[in-house]
């Protein structure tokens, strides 16, 4: 899995020859809801992230994903209206909603 931090407009023939921000493999043990800590330095201060499955697990043909969650904490622009920051969650399909 690569993961890229604020890349726009990113197409399938960049994700070969751009180098990610993170690579992830996941053995099958790790597939098992166990988090991935991410490099703080690279995602701190992203507004978005794109993610590209190179490989399936066993070699198959298709890749299901069942559930993606990331987890964080907004960070705070100095002279906006939030008093507080807010740990956010995104789910596959779901905009960022506050918990």
């Amino acid at each position: 899995m690569k993961l890229f931090a604020n890349r726009d407009n990113l197409s399938f023939s960049d994700v070969e020859s751009i180098k990610p921000d993170q690579e992830l493999t996941l053995s099958p043990s790790a597939l098992e809801a166990v988090p991935q800590q991410l490099n703080m330095a690279k995602f701190q201060k992203a507004k978005s992230v794109n993610i590209f499955i190179e490989d399936n697990q066993g070699g198959l043909d298709t890749t299901i994903l069942n559930k993606l969650e990331l987890n964080g904490i907004p960070r705070l622009i100095k002279g906006s209206k939030i008093d507080r920051p807010k740990v956010t969650h995104s789910r596959m399909g779901d905009a960022l909603n506050p918990v």
